[in-house]
C-alpha cells in the first residue's frame, strides 16, 4: 500500500493512494483528515501537516516505521 507526500502553497498532504475513495486536498475531505503544527525545514516557522485516513484501513495492516 502507498502514501503520496503532496506539498501545496500552505501546507503539506499525506493521502493514500488507491483507496476505496478519491480524496479531496482539503481538512474537508470524507476521511476526517488529522492536521498539526510541524517545524519547518529552513527553521522559519511552522507549516501544516495534513494526515489523511484511509477507507481500507491500511494504517492496520502496516509495519511500524522502524521496522
Amino acid at each position: 500500500m502507498q502514501w503520496l507526500a503532496q506539498d501545496t502553497d500552505h501546507d503539506t498532504q499525506v493521502l493514500p493512494l488507491h483507496d476505496a475513495i478519491q480524496h479531496s486536498m482539503d481538512d474537508d475531505c470524507l476521511c476526517g483528515p488529522h492536521s498539526e503544527t510541524v517545524p519547518r525545514a529552513d527553521g522559519k516557522g511552522t507549516n501544516w501537516l495534513v494526515i489523511h485516513h484511509s477507507l481500507d484501513g491500511r494504517e492496520y495492516h502496516e509495519p511500524p516505521e522502524s521496522e
